[in-house]
């Protein structure tokens, strides 16, 4: 066995299949480790929204703008998600800019269709939308497509 596995569960024979998964790895290994999530920003989403903030600076770059992704990311993080007051103990933060890994599924989605829109609209960078893309899978979905 593997000594990594991941899976998203969306059935009980899934699950059934990540039980035996963890008892074999326990067997195999002494131990495993398990992490449980639900909803929140997928992986691919994740990395979609920075290879969108790379290919946006590459484009800046290349008509003599000069940026990177980070400045990309926190510029469509700010102008799309805001900011909030974050409490740490008796402290407030005021005006912290919003973190993707707070948003859900949805919220993801909704955040790279304002950017894929923005950066067309805008700027006329046409960033790519990859073939097996879960966003791709949503877009469909919400146009009645897939």
């Amino acid at each position: 066995m593997k000594d990594a596995v991941k899976h998203t569960v969306t059935s009980k024979p899934m699950a059934d299949q990540c039980m035996r998964d963890i008892e074999a790895m326990c067997k195999e290994h002494g131990y495993c480790v398990v992490k449980i999530t639900a909803g929140g920003i997928s992986e691919a989403q994740r990395a979609l929204f920075h290879i969108w903030c790379r290919e946006a600076a590459v484009e800046f770059n290349k008509r003599g703008k000069e940026t990177d992704e980070r400045v990309v990311k926190v510029w469509m993080k700010h102008r799309f998600l805001g900011v909030e007051d974050v409490v740490y103990g008796s402290k407030v933060l005021t005006g912290q800019l919003r973190h993707t890994e707070d948003l859900s599924v949805g919220e993801t989605f909704h955040l790279l269709e304002q950017m894929w829109e923005y950066m067309a609209q805008e700027f006329q960078i046409f960033l790519p939308i990859p073939e097996e893309s879960h966003y791709k899978k949503l877009k469909e979905t919400v146009n009645g497509q897939g």
